[in-house]
């Protein structure tokens, strides 16, 4: 061998591990890499395949594809005997290192068995690539510079060479092979079926490639829910659901239980993103080092070898390519976690919710954990992994400077420490702060949803304009209550503006005086390798400051859900036992029992029990701390019978209801019960925004008999068949398609159809027509009716008359809360009691008839036998119509940005935004410039030395502060005038289109959807907007300034910027397609999770009822996973644009060191630093810009929504937005003359059904009393809409006083007129408030005071209010019944002035004895105006002065009621005889 080639031998014998004396020494050493390429990655494979194999011979077959298995399978087997032969040829050839290439090839030969091996599992058993054999065979690229060295080398023997080679070929090729992916060979369907991610391999996954579909689709077509990626079974709702209970059942912590639950449910998948961090820790740490080396290298002798160059531009592609592929392992990882925890949150808030008390429905707290707080923890929880990572980069940095700049690394440390202290200190109170803010968040959001349940009753009583005033009040007070904690926010982000703005100024000086008497001045290598380094220093602490906050603001939220989670569950007080009849006689020693038992003592199981309800001195209240509503109340309730409940208004009858039905705590005694399975109707019907047949099947299989039967006993045939869908018609939002009476009939349907042993029912005849309740009562409750036959246990709490006959018990509550009379009818009929007092004038003649009755019902039950035997014989038309398409107020278009841009301008003002612009123009260029002023500062030092320290250190600290002013400037500006300013104007224009929508909107769409609006989007436009403007504005201005410098440094770099912005277009444009679509979806996906969560919330005492927690459970699964599709495809897609961004970067890192090797005698080299250090700056701004715009991208879906609400509303006919029509005289109504000319109207435009209303005709003097009367359905209601402007007249005109409504505006007159709407609706505040909410009570003052008092006693309710605190008292619903909320809004008519007055349905809900009491007073108090009243009670307007009878939308009588009841053949006779 010759000397050169001696020399390269005994180079490469050693470790090196760079050669020396060959090779022009840019190279490895033949050992190391043996060592290392070969031998190392072969033995870590060795020690991970055997546990994977393992563990695959436990899996089913789930992959065909024979030959491509086989192909892996001989190659790998071919690898192996190579890998043999290479054994022999490293211990026959004269090599060095020899031992170590027998060792590498022993090795090898063992990793290529058990490739051969887990390659045929891994095909057979997994659907994607196998991740072990992927990540092994990377190292195939480490064997190719293996390959090089021993094609350089001369003393290499060929036959190894060659063999080696040729084993290098099949590993290439086996990488080829692991690549291909196997869902064309899949053996199921369902697999098929899975999420692309599911079935992709660690490539395709490092960049994204699974997501390419979505965006191409994206980028040709709109997307639809149906066409996003599924979730993977381990992100299923329902998988999580129950990880999270299980975890949380195992966590015994009282401190913060939420997140220890967390950590042990989630514990893998929490700490995944940890690997791939630490790789990008190590590829971040790596710039300054490699910039460093490579100034040197443009800094040494231009005649040493040009392969340094090279070599850098390699460094430089894998650390930047690096960081793309690790970075974007992270996020992926972390984002799916997210995901896990966003869905473990949402249902378990929902299932707590399942299992918290009624009163929960009222406080509507959980609204605002379901949305806002989830949302507040994800967001805080982004960037956790940040806390960990950027500490241990600041260490590794910190050290880094140390080398640099000696003792001068204190600087940073120091500057850093304080700002952590401060922002710690600080942060304490962002807990404090937030808590505020949601309190005043979580006040309005629930008015807000109160103000949406009762919509209908608002508006009937001219409250829109002061629920506008109290509403933008509690907003104004939030904004308020916002303000510290965007004060604070301000004031963190400047804090921790100050390690990077101080601590190059800092360090730079300290340095500089260090050195002054030196010969060491801040040379262009020192100073960039070091502003580099802090670079590197001062984001991860910027970032880290944040981190801290936004974790302090997560620790919040989660201390109130868990707070919520820990709340006392609803308890069942009854005792659930199999109770025979002997078992009651020995049960009045039994002990109160606070929560279910399931008892199967000998002494009471009996499979013939007759009692179905026992109480024994059972004391009844809803709160323990209050006296007990019911006392010492004892009764037996046995099976089959009916039970009835009566007795005045306000005394307990609903709650004793709720307390057998387990819902209301028993303070005291007993309640026993034989059965679980109940049925339950309440007074206030709940229903969900489905058809009519969905309401009342819940769930159930459809039994078209049964069905067809039920409808028939409900008498709600007629009225199906008056609907354009029939069955299938969409009821709306808490029913608003339907009358009150069609409410009460399908919830009594439902409760039939659920075919329970028992059912209660709470006063559901209170807003039906004496026809639509007789037949009922024949055909449901007689003694051959529905429930006797079927044997069924019924308990009702009632006023009806016509009732009582027929009950086996009566059971009369008196005031005291206490049973006063029980016993059948007939011995109450006769006794001095409550009903004899109250329906004395009916008992003789009812007692009397009550035989008669019987046979009277039994004639009826035959006839209703034979219809449903012809209904069964012939298809039910009702629900063979058609199904109506139920307008989908979803964003089918997507709003273009520019309209929503300045729609969000309007709000914030140009002046405003203008100045913001500038701060962040002047920000841009004093954080940038500086850089420049260094590079001018180290050439200037290279010829001078320190000559000039002073002069450009005294100028770079004034620019350093200078730049930290102004961002604390424009972050105060943004974050306390900008987002205050735009925050109230966005919401009022929200709740502005709301009050003025049409009625029918409320119908047609759910009030989820829009509560979704003032509490999802206004939080995103109050809590994100602000800071993703600022971020946005600054990183882009930013790296506008940072191009421009790039381009100055390196001239021939500007030439690639007009390719470089033609492909950053091209890519945004293909992204954005998909963003918006994908922003859209999430918004809309979103919205059935909340309306089903206030559905739920209304109606839990029914749901608990009727055992249907699987079913809602089930459906918040399905509504969750749906949710979480956009949600976490939106975030993946982000990240594909980030990673597509940052191989940008590369490529352009790499074209800068390019052309600064090639021209490197020609180009300066302070300028290739400014350039590089800007670089790595650069990637950082550009990913945070990306990252930001697209976030903004959802954030303005936001607004967009709200901009399209309102513009919908606008167009929408019978909208009020922004005051159609004139204003009438302020005197107007004055004297109350009211005239209907041939007044025709439909709900649905084009309805080819009959009309509501159909060519209706009525005159109605100044002062006269009027009563409408007719069945449920007829159009009562109707007319009263068509008074207060809510339904729109196809035909004819409405006058009152000479003026026709249509041309008025519609608020004015909703507020002229003095209306009363069948649900009654209470504002959140006093007793004053309520009263008479029309002025702003400021204060107590005596003669109102006299006058509300008066008003309250003459309904009898003073003594209640007085006893609850007084006029200035909060009002609390729970503390009135639903006849006394009547009551309480009459008293609100009578102090209340106008001269029309409208009453619907105002006595529906109390007894008689209180209905005389009610008529004697309008009759007495209402004597100078004219009264409109619409009653299903007859005997309520047979002393009115005209009577109006309705029928099918018509008016088929309309006369004294004296003369009509004279006619033999009049309607109104017949209805008033037959009551």
């Amino acid at each position: 061998m010759d000397r050169q080639t001696n020399a390269c031998f005994r180079s490469d014998s050693s470790f090196g591990p760079v050669v020396s004396g060959c090779r022009d020494d840019f190279d490895f050493t033949l050992a190391f890499e043996l060592y290392f390429f070969l031998l190392t990655p072969a033995a870590l494979f060795l020690l991970v395949a055997p546990t994977r194999i393992y563990l695959l011979f436990a899996w089913d077959r789930c992959v065909d594809g024979l030959w491509l298995r086989n192909s892996k399978l001989m190659v790998a087997i071919g690898y192996s005997a190579l890998q043999l032969t290479l054994i022999a040829l490293w211990a026959v050839s004269p090599m060095p290192a020899s031992a170590a290439g027998i060792a590498a090839s022993c090795v090898n030969t063992g990793a290529g068995l058990f490739i051969a091996l887990l390659a045929c599992l891994e095909h057979t058993r997994t659907l994607r690539p196998s991740p072990i054999i992927n990540t092994y065979l990377i190292s195939t690229f480490l064997d190719a510079v293996v390959v090089r060295t021993l094609w350089l080398a001369s003393y290499a023997a060929e036959d190894l060479r060659n063999a080696f080679t040729a084993a290098f070929a099949l590993k290439a090729c086996l990488f080829i092979l692991e690549t291909v992916e196997k869902r064309r060979f899949f053996r199921s369907e369902h697999d098929r079926a899975l999420s692309p991610y599911a079935k992709s391999g660690i490539y395709n996954r490092a960049v994204f490639w699974w997501v390419n579909g979505l965006l191409r689709q994206g980028a040709r077509q709109k997307i639809t829910p149906k066409d996003l990626h599924p979730l993977e079974n381990s992100m299923a709702a329902e998988t999580l659901d129950g990880r999270f209970w299980a975890s949380w059942e195992k966590t015994d912590r009282k401190h913060r239980r939420l997140i220890y639950t967390f950590i042990r449910a989630l514990r893998w998948d929490l700490f995944a993103p940890v690997s791939p961090r630490l790789l990008l820790i190590a590829f971040t740490v790596s710039q300054p080092l490699c910039l460093r080396r490579f100034i040197q290298y443009l800094q040494a002798d231009p005649e040493k070898g040009v392969n340094v160059g090279y070599g850098m531009i390699g460094a430089y592609f894998l650390i930047y390519v690096g960081i793309a592929i690790s970075t974007g392992f992270y996020w992926a990882s972390w984002f799916r976690s997210l995901a896990l925890i966003r869905s473990m949150l949402m249902t378990a808030i929902f299932e707590k919710t399942l299992q918290s008390p009624a009163s929960v429905a009222t406080e509507k707290a959980a609204v605002t954990l379901m949305s806002t707080d989830v949302d507040r923890i994800i967001n805080g929880l982004r960037e956790i992994h940040e806390l960990w990572a950027n500490l241990l980069q600041i260490i590794i940095a910190t050290y880094l400077l140390e080398t640099e700049l000696q003792y001068a690394c204190i600087a940073p440390a120091v500057t850093a420490l304080g700002s952590f202290i401060a922002i710690t200190y600080l942060s304490d109170y962002t807990k404090e702060f937030q808590k505020q803010w949601m309190g005043k968040l979580q006040l309005r959001v629930s008015r807000v949803s109160a103000m949406l349940d009762s919509i209908k009753g608002i508006k009937i009583s001219g409250l829109t304009d002061r629920l506008y005033a109290i509403v933008a009040a509690l907003r104004q007070n939030e904004v308020d209550a916002s303000k510290p904690f965007r004060l604070l926010g301000a004031g963190t982000s400047t804090i921790a503006l100050l390690p990077q703005i101080l601590s190059p100024v800092l360090a730079f000086a300290i340095y500089a005086a260090v050195t002054l008497r030196g010969s060491r001045p801040l040379d262009v290598s020192r100073l960039f390798t070091s502003l580099s380094i802090l670079s590197l220093l001062a984001q991860p602490l910027f970032t880290l400051f944040g981190s801290i906050v936004n974790s302090r603001t997560a620790i919040g939220c989660f201390e109130r859900i868990e707070d919520y989670l820990c709340q006392d569950s609803h308890l069942d007080s009854r005792t659930h036992d199999a109770v025979s009849t002997s078992a009651v006689k020995r049960s009045e020693g039994m002990q109160p029992t606070t929560a279910i038992k399931l008892e199967a003592n000998d002494q009471y199981l009996s499979s013939d029990s007759l009692v179905v309800f026992q109480l024994e001195k059972a004391s009844i209240g809803w709160f323990k701390s209050k006296d007990a509503l019911l006392a010492n109340i004892s009764l037996s309730i046995k099976k089959g019978t009916s039970n009835f409940i009566v007795g005045p208004s306000g005394v307990g009858k609903s709650t004793l209801l709720y307390a057998l039905l387990g819902e209301c705590p028993v303070l005291d005694g007993t309640i026993l019960t034989t059965s679980a399975d109940i049925a339950w109707c309440e007074q206030t019907p709940w229903l969900v925004n489905q058809t009519i047949r969905d309401n009342i099947i819940s769930g159930s299989a459809i039994d078209e008999k049964l069905f067809s039967t039920v409808i028939h006993c409900c008498d709600l045939r007629d009225d199906l068949e008056s609907l354009p869908a029939g069955d299938q018609t969409k009821i709306g939002s808490k029913g608003t398609a339907l009358s009150g009476g069609q409410k009460q009939r399908i919830a009594l349907a439902r409760a039939i159809y659920s075919r329970k042993d028992v059912i209660l029912l709470d006063d559901p005849f209170s807003g039906l027509d004496i026809t639509t309740e007789s037949n009922i009562i024949r055909r449901c409750f007689g003694t051959n009716g529905l429930f006797t036959r079927w044997g069924t246990t019924v308990v009702i709490a009632t006023h009806s008359s016509r009732l009582l006959p027929l009950g086996d018990q009566i059971f009369v509550l008196d005031p005291n809360g206490s049973i006063s009379d029980r016993g059948s009818y007939q011995e109450l009929a006769i006794a001095d009691g409550y009903l004899n007092k109250t329906h004395g004038h009916r008992l003789p003649k009812q007692t009397k008839e009550s035989n008669e009755i019987h046979v009277l019902i039994k004639k009826s039950v035959e006839q209703m036998n034979t219809s449903k035997k012809r209904a069964s014989d012939t298809p039910n038309k009702f629900h063979d119509t058609p199904k109506a398409e139920s307008p989908q107020y979803a964003e089918k278009n997507i709003m273009s940005n520019s309209s929503v841009y300045g729609f969000y301008i309007k709000a914030i003002g140009v002046a405003p935004l203008m100045v913001f612009l500038a701060l962040e123009v002047l920000w841009a260029f004093l954080s940038v410039f500086p850089v420049q002023w260094l590079k001018w500062w180290a050439e200037d030092n290279t010829t001078h030395g320190n000559k000039h320290l002073g002069l450009y250190l005294g100028v770079y600290a004034v620019l350093q502060v200078a730049a930290l002013a102004s961002s604390a400037i424009a972050t105060w500006f943004a974050f306390s005038f900008m987002a205050r300013k735009s925050g109230l104007s966005l919401h009022s224009s929200l709740l502005k289109a709301t009050l003025s929508a049409p009625l029918n909107l409320f119908s047609k769409l759910d009030s989820g959807e829009i509560l979704t609006r003032f509490s999802q989007d206004i939080q995103m436009i109050d809590m994100n907007l602000p800071l993703q403007l600022l971020t946005l504005t600054q990183n882009l201005f930013t790296c506008i300034a940072q191009a421009a410098l790039i381009g100055s440094g390196v001239g021939w770099v500007a030439v690639s910027y007009p390719a470089l912005i033609a492909v950053l277009f091209v890519i945004q444009r293909f992204y954005l397609r998909t963003a918006k679509q994908m922003r859209l979806l999430d918004l809309s996906e979103k919205a059935p999770v909340y309306s089903q969560y206030l559905d739920t919330l209304g109606g839990l005492p029914t749901i608990r009822a009727f055992k249907w927690q699987a079913r809602f459970r089930k459906t918040s699964y399905d509504l969750v996973n749906n949710a979480q599709k956009p949600w976490y495809s939106l975030l993946i897609i982000q990240r594909w644009l980030l990673l597509v961004l940052d191989l940008v970067t590369a490529a352009l890192t790499v074209l800068i060191v390019g052309i600064a090797v090639k021209l490197r005698l020609s180009i300066g080299t302070g300028g290739v630093a400014v350039a590089l250090v800007q670089i790595i700056t650069l990637s950082n701004y550009l990913n945070q810009l990306v990252n930001t715009y697209t976030m903004l991208e959802t954030t303005l879906g936001a607004i967009a929504r709200i901009k399209k609400f309102e513009n919908d509303i606008v167009a929408l006919p019978g909208a009020t937005f922004n005051g159609h029509g004139n204003q009438p005289p302020s005197s107007w109504p004055d004297k109350g003359e009211v005239t209907l000319e041939k007044v025709s109207a439909s709900y649905n435009s084009g309805d080819s059904h009959r009309p509501a209303l159909d060519d209706i005709t009525i005159h109605i003097r100044p002062g006269q009393k009027i009563g409408i009367c007719g069945r449920t359905g007829s159009g009562k209601s109707s007319i009263l809409l068509t008074l207060f402007q809510l339904l729109k007249l196809s035909s004819g005109r409405i006058l009152m006083d000479g003026q026709d409504l249509a041309m008025l505006d519609q608020e004015t007159v909703r507020s002229r007129l003095n209306g009363l709407s069948q649900d009654p609706y209470f504002l959140a505040g006093s007793v004053r408030l309520n009263l008479d909410p029309y002025k702003n009570p400021t204060g107590s003052d005596e003669s109102n005071d006299e006058r509300l008092i008066r008003a309250l006693d003459t309904v009898q309710l003073w003594s209640l209010i007085e006893q609850n605190g007084g006029l200035d008292a909060e009002l609390k619903m729970e503390s009135l019944s639903h006849g006394q909320r009547q009551l309480f809004c009459i008293v609100r008519a009578l102090l209340r002035p106008g001269k029309v007055v409208v009453l619907d349905e105002i006595t529906s809900s109390v007894d008689l004895a209180m209905d005389k009491l009610i008529q004697s007073i309008i009759t007495s108090e209402f004597a100078d105006r004219t009264v409109i009243v619409i009653a299903h009670r007859l005997n309520t307007i047979v002393d009115c002065d005209r009577v109006a009878v309705m029928a099918d939308g018509k008016c088929v009588e309309f006369d004294d009621p004296k003369v009509l009841l004279a006619r033999k053949n009049s309607l109104f006779n017949t209805l008033l005889q037959s009551s």
